[in-house]
Protein backbone atom coordinates (compact mmCIF):
# COMPACT_ATOMS: atom_id res chain seq x y z
CA UNK A 1 0.00 0.00 0.00
CA UNK A 2 1.07 3.63 -0.38
CA UNK A 3 1.18 4.17 3.26
CA UNK A 4 3.14 1.01 4.00
CA UNK A 5 6.19 2.67 1.21
CA UNK A 6 6.04 5.70 2.72
CA UNK A 7 6.87 4.49 6.20
CA UNK A 8 9.13 1.98 4.97
CA UNK A 9 10.83 4.83 3.09
CA UNK A 10 10.74 6.79 6.77
CA UNK A 11 12.49 4.11 8.47
CA UNK A 12 15.00 3.78 5.53
CA UNK A 13 15.82 7.65 5.82
CA UNK A 14 16.39 7.98 9.65
CA UNK A 15 18.04 4.44 10.07
CA UNK A 16 20.70 5.71 7.17
CA UNK A 17 19.36 3.67 5.07
CA UNK A 18 19.86 0.07 5.95
CA UNK A 19 18.63 -2.77 4.72
CA UNK A 20 15.14 -3.81 5.35
CA UNK A 21 12.79 -6.63 5.02
CA UNK A 22 9.70 -8.23 5.98
CA UNK A 23 7.88 -4.93 6.10
CA UNK A 24 4.62 -5.56 7.52
CA UNK A 25 2.12 -2.70 8.37
CA UNK A 26 -1.31 -3.29 10.41
CA UNK A 27 -4.49 -1.48 9.06
CA UNK A 28 -3.81 1.96 9.42
CA UNK A 29 -6.81 3.87 10.06
CA UNK A 30 -8.16 6.96 8.36
CA UNK A 31 -9.94 8.83 11.29
CA UNK A 32 -8.13 9.02 14.84
CA UNK A 33 -7.46 7.23 17.09
CA UNK A 34 -4.15 6.68 14.42
CA UNK A 35 -3.41 3.19 15.74
CA UNK A 36 -0.91 0.85 13.74
CA UNK A 37 1.68 -1.36 14.11
CA UNK A 38 4.94 -1.33 12.01
CA UNK A 39 7.53 -4.49 11.97
CA UNK A 40 10.43 -4.63 9.69
CA UNK A 41 13.76 -6.27 9.72
CA UNK A 42 16.90 -4.25 9.60
CA UNK A 43 20.50 -5.26 8.90
CA UNK A 44 22.04 -1.94 10.37
CA UNK A 45 25.52 -2.68 10.81
CA UNK A 46 26.70 1.51 10.58
CA UNK A 47 25.04 1.56 14.02
CA UNK A 48 27.57 -0.86 15.78
CA UNK A 49 30.98 0.17 16.30
CA UNK A 50 33.89 -1.64 17.96
CA UNK A 51 35.31 0.71 21.27
CA UNK A 52 37.86 -1.60 22.27
CA UNK A 53 38.13 -5.19 21.39
CA UNK A 54 35.19 -7.34 21.98
CA UNK A 55 33.19 -4.54 23.04
CA UNK A 56 30.60 -2.50 21.02
CA UNK A 57 28.71 0.27 21.37
CA UNK A 58 25.15 0.72 19.77
CA UNK A 59 23.93 3.95 19.22
CA UNK A 60 20.07 4.52 19.53
CA UNK A 61 19.37 8.63 17.71
CA UNK A 62 18.68 7.61 14.69
CA UNK A 63 16.36 4.29 15.73
CA UNK A 64 14.19 5.82 18.00
CA UNK A 65 11.56 7.51 16.29
CA UNK A 66 9.82 9.49 19.12
CA UNK A 67 8.87 12.78 18.56
CA UNK A 68 8.36 14.67 21.19
CA UNK A 69 6.05 17.88 21.57
CA UNK A 70 7.53 20.76 20.36
CA UNK A 71 6.75 23.68 22.87
CA UNK A 72 8.99 26.43 22.97
CA UNK A 73 10.49 27.21 27.02
CA UNK A 74 9.19 30.49 27.36
CA UNK A 75 6.97 32.03 30.31
CA UNK A 76 3.11 30.50 28.76
CA UNK A 77 0.10 32.94 29.71
CA UNK A 78 -2.15 30.62 28.27
CA UNK A 79 -2.90 26.93 28.65
CA UNK A 80 -1.20 24.65 25.95
CA UNK A 81 -3.01 22.28 24.04
CA UNK A 82 -1.25 19.39 22.30
CA UNK A 83 -2.09 18.20 18.78
CA UNK A 84 -3.08 14.87 20.14
CA UNK A 85 -2.78 12.24 23.02
CA UNK A 86 -0.84 10.03 22.17
CA UNK A 87 1.20 6.39 23.28
CA UNK A 88 4.59 5.48 20.76
CA UNK A 89 5.90 3.03 21.64
CA UNK A 90 9.39 1.40 19.88
CA UNK A 91 10.04 -2.21 20.75
CA UNK A 92 13.34 -3.76 19.21
CA UNK A 93 14.65 -7.20 18.97
CA UNK A 94 18.28 -7.25 18.38
CA UNK A 95 19.88 -10.44 17.26
CA UNK A 96 23.57 -11.21 17.37
CA UNK A 97 25.47 -13.80 15.61
CA UNK A 98 27.60 -14.70 18.98
CA UNK A 99 26.80 -14.48 22.50
CA UNK A 100 26.89 -10.87 24.38
CA UNK A 101 26.66 -9.61 27.53
CA UNK A 102 25.02 -5.65 27.91
CA UNK A 103 27.53 -4.00 29.78
CA UNK A 104 25.86 -0.55 30.81
CA UNK A 105 22.61 -2.00 32.20
CA UNK A 106 22.46 0.43 35.27
CA UNK A 107 22.97 3.54 32.38
CA UNK A 108 19.82 2.64 30.22
CA UNK A 109 16.58 1.90 32.37
CA UNK A 110 15.14 5.16 32.88
CA UNK A 111 12.05 6.33 33.91
CA UNK A 112 10.09 9.79 33.67
CA UNK A 113 7.01 10.13 34.95
CA UNK A 114 4.38 12.76 36.09
CA UNK A 115 1.12 14.26 35.46
CA UNK A 116 1.00 14.74 31.89
CA UNK A 117 2.69 11.74 30.84
CA UNK A 118 5.30 9.00 31.16
CA UNK A 119 8.97 8.26 29.29
CA UNK A 120 10.77 5.05 29.92
CA UNK A 121 13.06 2.95 28.35
CA UNK A 122 14.40 -0.63 29.25
CA UNK A 123 16.91 -3.06 28.03
CA UNK A 124 16.64 -6.64 28.96
CA UNK A 125 18.83 -9.29 27.88
CA UNK A 126 16.78 -12.23 26.94
CA UNK A 127 18.92 -14.82 25.97
CA UNK A 128 23.23 -14.42 25.37
CA UNK A 129 22.24 -13.92 21.36
CA UNK A 130 19.39 -10.99 21.63
CA UNK A 131 18.59 -7.76 23.66
CA UNK A 132 14.99 -6.30 23.83
CA UNK A 133 15.07 -2.57 23.72
CA UNK A 134 11.49 -0.75 24.61
CA UNK A 135 11.24 2.90 24.67
CA UNK A 136 7.60 4.51 25.56
CA UNK A 137 6.63 7.71 25.74
CA UNK A 138 3.31 8.56 26.60
CA UNK A 139 1.13 12.23 26.88
CA UNK A 140 -2.24 11.85 28.61
CA UNK A 141 -3.01 15.29 28.79
CA UNK A 142 -5.23 17.26 25.97
CA UNK A 143 -4.96 21.16 28.10
CA UNK A 144 -1.62 21.23 29.40
CA UNK A 145 -1.48 24.63 31.84
CA UNK A 146 1.05 27.28 32.22
CA UNK A 147 2.11 25.67 35.69
CA UNK A 148 2.31 21.91 34.31
CA UNK A 149 4.56 23.11 30.85
CA UNK A 150 7.92 22.33 33.14
CA UNK A 151 6.41 18.95 33.47
CA UNK A 152 6.28 18.64 29.56
CA UNK A 153 9.87 20.06 29.12
CA UNK A 154 10.88 17.44 31.96
CA UNK A 155 9.16 14.23 29.58
CA UNK A 156 10.69 16.01 26.10
CA UNK A 157 14.36 16.08 28.15
CA UNK A 158 13.97 11.85 29.10
CA UNK A 159 13.25 10.82 25.17
CA UNK A 160 15.72 13.22 24.42
CA UNK A 161 18.37 11.14 26.80
CA UNK A 162 16.68 7.95 25.76
CA UNK A 163 17.33 9.00 21.88
CA UNK A 164 20.98 9.55 23.02
CA UNK A 165 21.20 6.10 24.81
CA UNK A 166 24.17 3.57 24.03
CA UNK A 167 24.13 0.35 24.38
CA UNK A 168 27.63 -1.09 25.27
CA UNK A 169 27.73 -4.85 24.74
CA UNK A 170 30.38 -7.69 24.98
CA UNK A 171 31.12 -10.57 23.44
CA UNK A 172 31.54 -13.54 26.12
CA UNK A 173 34.32 -16.04 25.91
Amino acid sequence: SQKQDELTAYVRENLNNPQISNVTLSDYPQKPPFQYKLNYTADAPDQISEIEAGVYKITFGKWLSHNPVQAKKRKRLLDFHPDYVFTESNDYTLNFAENVTLKNQSNIDLKTDNAIGTYEMRIVQVNPQKLRVLSRYILKKNKITPEEMELLYELNEAVETGMNTEIIVGKEG
